[in-house]
């Protein structure tokens, strides 16, 4: 499987929190044609204690094997002395209980060409990131389609990032691997904090093209996360609530969407704006 060398590629990384059509989401060989009743008061709901959601993503009995949090980083490295780092990946938490009873595995999804993929990045002294987005070729080897390194944030919050416009999209039904990589240290690239995930292109049906086209934006993430379709759902929703800050309905459905998926730790994280590649 090729690696990353290290050297940093200079490019303008896209990163965006976008309306697109952007999604990683558990894999299945098609959308179940499931209709939404928008408008319906019990279009995707869920009981959150005493009180029913609008919104939740139903996480299945297994999910990928792959790293949601990219560890530990402890000291000067990444943050102050006895100050733990933690990087957050916005996926659905592994079933770790499930991984051990299934052989199989699922992947994520998406029904974009370019997805954009969600991360939490907390105070820290590390001022680059890398991106790399991986194609797999068999079990032993895999091609780097694209790799950016990009400028961290000063303040800490979720960050996005997807594929530049001027890049090939992702190919139908072929799997990818991606990587984040927070640099605490340039000379000792295994301190990285790491997260990553898997991700494979699906079509989109018919059926979902005309429910998202007749929907009301704020109502289309609901219609995604029916679906099953995570980054879709969360990417979609997350713009919304860059463009609306104060809208209550959308800061509800924010914390609702997170906390139905177990990342309840960072539900409250500010949505950073864009972040540039590093010349």
């Amino acid at each position: 499987m090729k690696k990353s060398t290290g050297y940093f590629k200079t490019f303008s990384l896209t990163l965006s929190v976008g309306l697109a059509m952007s999604a990683s989401l558990p894999a299945i060989a098609s959308i179940k044609d499931t209709s939404v009743s928008i408008g319906s008061p019990n279009r995707s709901e869920i009981v959150l204690g005493q009180r029913r959601s609008r919104i939740g993503f139903k996480v299945r009995g297994i999910r990928p094997s792959v790293s949601r949090e990219g560890g530990i980083s402890r000291g000067s490295s990444c943050g102050s002395e006895g100050q733990a780092v933690e990087v957050t990946a916005l996926l659905p938490k592994t079933n770790e209980a499930e991984l051990s009873k299934k052989a199989e595995i699922e992947v994520e999804s998406t029904v974009a060409a370019r997805p954009t993929f969600l991360i939490h990045v907390p105070q820290t002294s590390a001022k680059n990131a890398e991106f790399m987005m991986r194609k797999k070729i068999s079990d032993q080897e895999e091609e780097i389609v694209y790799e950016q390194v990009v400028a961290l944030p000063e303040t800490p919050g979720i960050v996005s990032i997807s594929l530049p416009a001027d890049k090939a999209g992702l190919e139908v039904d072929q799997l990818y691997n991606w990587t984040f990589q927070v640099v605490c240290n340039s000379t000792d690239r295994t301190k990285d904090l790491t997260v990553e995930g898997a991700v494979k292109r699906i079509e989109l049906d018919s059926s979902l093209a005309n429910q998202l086209q007749n929907a009301e934006p704020r109502d289309r993430s609901a219609i995604y996360a029916e679906k099953g379709i995570w980054t879709d759902a969360v990417s979609t929703l997350a713009d919304l609530r860059k463009a609306n800050p104060n809208d209550p309905q959308l800061e509800q459905d924010w914390d609702d969407l997170l906390k139905s998926v177990g990342l309840d730790r960072v539900a409250q994280a500010t949505l950073v704006g864009s972040v540039n590649g590093v010349n």
